[in-house]
């Protein structure tokens, strides 16, 4: 199995207006950018749509037709389609260090923690975002679970979230193949709580939801005039 650590993010432009799509292009950009300063022997990988959505400057593009509304079972399956060790990125992280240390957990899956968390009536612990993993079955059995969820916001949202606890749960009774580890999302995958909130000692900033992108934006806009191309 080669070392060479895949960084693989899900961008697509399916869903988006004209004016998401310039702002999501930036922040994927600068994402880029910091992941070829933080880890450059690494190989990203843009998951996208087969053909609407533009290539980034990433190493490789992967494409497969998006003809559900599924989102997450997409994303998962599209993921499961890579061997090797992976690291999944969302497109609105800035990593400021090597990531290559979440595979020398001893576990086949390393999810990111932030504690009991439930939001309108699902557990949550685990916050996407940053996830490594060397085995792509997980991946498959995640999609599988997802899109098998009932409710529409769980396979186009919220079941990203649900499936890991679910899987989590199972393997701690000895009924998924795979170990899960976890560690502490306020190091690896950090959520700043205002402007200015950028830690260096953090492995990960994630600028999730609507109100972090133009923190996100303004803070690493000197990314942009980075060598981001391969």
């Amino acid at each position: 199995m080669s070392d060479q650590i895949s960084v693989v993010f899900p961008y697509s432009d399916v869903s988006r207006d004209d004016e998401a799509r310039a702002r999501e292009w930036k922040v994927a950009l600068m994402m880029i950018a910091s992941v070829r300063l933080a880890m450059p022997k690494a190989r990203i990988v843009q998951l996208t749509d087969d053909g609407f959505t533009a290539g980034l400057p990433v190493d490789h593009i992967h494409r497969r037709k998006f003809d559900s509304p599924n989102w997450v079972p997409w994303m998962y399956a599209g993921l499961a389609q890579f061997g090797g060790k992976v690291l999944f990125l969302d497109s609105d992280v800035i990593v400021q260090r090597d990531l290559a240390p979440m595979f020398m957990t001893g576990a086949d899956v390393t999810l990111t923690s932030r504690g009991p968390k439930t939001v309108e009536g699902r557990q949550m612990p685990f916050l996407i975002g940053v996830v490594a993993t060397k085995t792509p079955e997980f991946w498959l059995e995640a999609s599988r679970r997802v899109a098998a969820m009932e409710d529409r916001d769980d396979r186009d949202w919220w079941g990203s979230q649900v499936v890991l606890f679910d899987m989590w749960m199972d393997q701690k009774h000895g009924s998924l193949p795979w170990k899960i580890a976890a560690v502490d999302a306020s190091i690896h995958n950090y959520v700043p709580q205002h402007e200015n909130d950028a830690p260096k000692d953090k492995w990960v900033l994630h600028y999730k939801g609507p109100k972090r992108k133009p923190w996100m934006l303004k803070k690493w806009s000197h990314l942009m005039s980075e060598k981001v191309a391969a």
